[in-house]
This record gives C-alpha cells, structure tokens and sequence, in this order.
C-alpha cells in the first residue's frame, strides 16, 4: 500500500504516515525484536498479493543488519 492509502484507510494525510514510517526505521534500530514482531504479523494479517509485496518492500531494510546496533 502506499502512503496515500495508508492515510485514507486510517483517516490522516500522506505526512502523518510518512512520520509513522520515519519512527518505525528509528525505531528498529533501538528495538531488536521488532523484526520478529512485524513477521508474526505480516503470517496472521490477511492481506492481498498487492499489500503483502508492499509491506515487504517498506520493511526489506528491516532484515538487513545494521552494524550499528551491534557496536
């Protein structure tokens, strides 16, 4: 889904979820189980073909290792 959408489904504008995702890649490099979490929940989310590869493409940086955690 896109931004846009995002927004419209949950009644806020593009920048609002723009923030949302923002904090959310801040928020992984402080939150080590948070990965684990948005997989747990992309497996009970029924969700389209067209929102699943959305979702995976927004969150694909997550499963990367970020070396800066690990300093």
């Amino acid at each position: 889904m896109t931004g846009t959408e995002i927004g419209e489904m949950m009644g806020v504008d593009y920048s609002t979820v723009s923030q949302g995702r923002k904090r959310l890649r801040e928020k992984r490099k402080r939150d080590k189980n948070l990965l684990r979490t948005l997989k747990e929940l992309k497996q009970i989310c029924p969700w389209s073909e067209k929102d699943l590869k959305e979702f995976q493409k927004n969150v694909e940086d997550l499963e990367k290792v970020d070396k800066e955690i690990w300093k």
